[in-house]
């Protein structure tokens, strides 16, 4: 038995291209964007043709916000995507919507809420989430009483949509004109002191050791032939523990 999304559901999600194709498939909104292979990089110019600027480059699968980054011109694009190409081998090159950034926290198919990220580098990156002082939080996210719950219905709806379980966290974007833009989805969102979902399940009167136990409840057993309704045996916290229970990272 293991907590979280299932494996198909982990891959969707791990692999941004692919979550985007599914969250089209939905009609759920994600903001326009193409990708690009290294083969392809020497036609960036054909490729990214009237596409416009500014975008925002990311690896297509990695995690931490690892080589993301803005571009204003064609000459900051190339670059981006050399930098997010290093990580992998294809890239994400995404419109960049000027709005506010709000992260939803999910956890067992109920919405705790939604933060509010200010970057203080421009965009969300890297070194923002994990550096004191280059970012703020706003809890709960500065936005109308309709927007809010647009925001939880959408994320909640893109986790139901790549078929998640357990605890997941929803990063969007809530444009300046009002529009709600799914950016990604994260099956394994941070459990340290400076994480968002720990904030978000404390702003629902959950405490950490609360979170923790709720998430460790939805373990189930997957596999061939094994229901996906079926409980994790009881097993004593000692004997469960060596299992991959959740990540901290």
């Amino acid at each position: 038995p293991y907590t979280g999304s299932g494996v198909l559901a982990s891959a969707l999600a791990m692999n941004k291209l692919k979550a985007k194709e599914i969250f089209r498939l939905h009609n759920l909104p994600t903001p326009p964007y193409y990708s690009l292979t290294e083969q392809q990089l020497d036609r960036l110019d054909e490729i990214h043709g009237s596409f416009g600027f500014p975008v925002v480059v990311k690896p297509t699968s990695e995690g931490s916000s690892l080589g993301v980054s803005r571009a204003d011109d064609l000459d900051q694009l190339r670059v981006a995507c050399q930098q997010a190409l290093a990580l992998d081998d294809q890239v994400l090159i995404e419109r960049h919507i000027e709005g506010k950034e709000v992260c939803v926290g999910i956890v067992n198919g109920r919405a705790l809420g939604a933060i509010g990220v200010v970057s203080h580098n421009g965009i969300f990156d890297y070194e923002a989430k994990y550096t004191a002082g280059h970012a703020s939080y706003h809890l709960p996210a500065r936005l109308s009483p309709a927007r809010y719950r647009g925001v939880l219905t959408q994320a909640l709806r893109a986790h139901q949509a790549l078929g998640c379980a357990g605890a997941t966290r929803v990063d969007m974007i809530v444009s300046d004109l009002g529009n709600e833009y799914i950016l990604e989805l994260n099956t394994l969102p941070g459990l340290t002191p400076r994480s968002l979902l720990p904030r978000l399940a404390k702003h629902a009167g959950m405490s950490y050791g609360e979170l923790v136990d709720e998430v460790l409840a939805d373990a189930r057993v997957r596999g061939a032939g094994a229901s996906s309704e079926r409980p994790a045996p009881e097993l004593p916290l000692t004997e469960a523990l060596p299992r991959r229970v959740v990540a901290l990272s």
